[in-house]
């Protein structure tokens, strides 16, 4: 009866096997590989939060700088023809105080700080004043992306425009991008305005208002 007894121990159950060493390995690898696809999912996720989120911050950065210029170009009396001077763009604008004196406005797109900065001033001040920046991460290419296009008062044009192209870009790795164009109207001014003149073509304004500052 013993002997029964042990052959009836010794007999594998059916469902009782655990896993082979070859089987766990294999599960093991299987694991990693949906890890890593899972990693790189979260990985490609975050890249595009962080990419959307610095296109937004760089349309903001635009809209502000174009917002600014905007309501001081509006009420301009003569529009200089933009020049490049270095590496920088500058515009130059005059427009009417409250008082009724010229106020002379000056916008610069500073390539090596990617700033887009502003100052005004009257009459000749003794001490330049400082340069205030409304917008950072300005990358134009200052020789293929000028940030500032004149377009002269004609007949097709009753008023001096100012075309205002600015790439932006804010964020880190990747950065987003914003690339926005408007045109903005000077609506004091209109075809006889001095400025509007450039008969030696060399792309400055004949006759110019608000040069009492170098451009600096």
């Amino acid at each position: 009866m013993s002997s029964r007894r042990l052959r009836r121990v010794g007999r594998p159950q059916s469902g009782s096997g655990g896993f082979t060493l070859v089987e766990l390995v294999v599960a093991m690898g299987l694991f990693a590989m949906l890890l890593a696809v899972l990693m790189t999912a979260v990985v490609g996720m975050e890249e595009n939060l962080r990419k959307t989120q610095g296109i937004a911050d760089a349309s903001d950065q635009a809209r502000l700088a174009f917002d600014r210029l905007d309501r001081q170009l509006r009420y301009a009396t003569a529009v200089n023809r933009p020049v490049l001077v270095g590496q920088n763009w500058y515009l130059d604008f005059s427009t009417l105080n409250m008082s009724g004196s010229k106020e002379c406005r000056q916008w610069r797109l500073d390539s090596a700080g990617q700033l887009m900065q502003q100052r005004s001033w009257t009459g000749t001040p003794a001490i330049a004043p400082a340069w205030v920046t409304a917008a950072s991460g300005v990358v134009n290419d200052p020789a293929s992306q000028q940030p500032f296009v004149f377009v002269g008062a004609d007949a097709q044009h009753p008023t001096q425009q100012v075309v205002v192209d600015l790439v932006v870009q804010r964020g880190a790795k990747p950065p987003g991008h914003a690339e926005t164009r408007a045109t903005l109207v000077a609506r004091n001014t209109d075809p006889t305005t001095v400025t509007n003149g450039d008969n030696n073509g060399d792309g400055v304004s004949d006759q110019q208002v608000c040069q009492e500052l170098p451009r600096s």
